[in-house]
This record gives structure tokens, sequence and C-alpha cells, in this order.
């Protein structure tokens, strides 16, 4: 799902961007860059970012993220992030079993040389 961005007034001064769906590398993103910018624009300075419903985020996300806290702090407001942690990493008995890695693949051992100064392994 596309993201999609909600902007709603909690009075006297607050605005609520309520996020949903995928915030990833893109046009996504800037929509997000956007909406802080032309909010700072406005002279709402009170911001909440509502990830609740983001299905998905990137790096990238986590930068436009970051971004609207600094263009927000600079510009003398606030930028919370509310209902970040709805999903909990699964208990370790539910993860897979680790494999054991044969490293005799990755490291060779050295062959005996013919002479001191062949260099073979």
């Amino acid at each position: 799902m596309l993201l999609q961005i909600e902007t709603r007034r909690i009075e006297p001064d607050i605005t609520v961007l309520t996020l949903t769906g995928k915030i990833t590398m893109g046009r996504e993103c800037q929509k997000v860059e956007q909406t802080v910018k032309d909010l700072l624009q406005q002279n709402f300075k009170k911001l909440i970012f509502d990830i609740t419903a983001v299905d998905h985020i990137d790096s990238t996300g986590v930068g436009i993220l970051a971004y609207g806290f600094g263009a927000v702090t600079r510009a003398g407001g606030i930028l919370p992030c509310f209902r970040c942690a709805t999903r909990s990493t699964p208990p370790a008995s539910r993860l897979p079993p680790r494999r054991p890695v044969d490293r005799s693949a990755l490291c060779p051992t050295p062959r005996k040389s013919a002479g001191p100064s062949s260099g073979q392994w």
C-alpha cells in the first residue's frame, strides 16, 4: 500500500500527521517532507507523527522522520512520534535455528610450499 498522509488538528495548536502504508524511498517520502515544510510555513510548530498504520519503513523513511524532527526543532517546535512499538519481536523459540557455518570455504588451509620462494597456499 502506498503512503497516505492524513492531517488533523487538535485544538488549540497541535497537528497530527497520521501515516498509513509504506514509508520507502521515492515520492512517498517526499510527500512526508513536503507536508512538514508546508505546515511549518503555515506556522504550525507542534506536530505529531502517528505511525501506527505504517506497515513498512526503510532507511530512507527513517531518514525522512529524522528530517521532520530536525526541521520542526530548528523552527522552534516539537515533533514526537507516537505508537511506534505496536509489534513485538518474536521470541527466540519461534526463530529458525541457527545453522553452523562451514568455515573451510572461507579460509583455506595453507599448503606446504615447494620451496622458500614459491608463495603457494
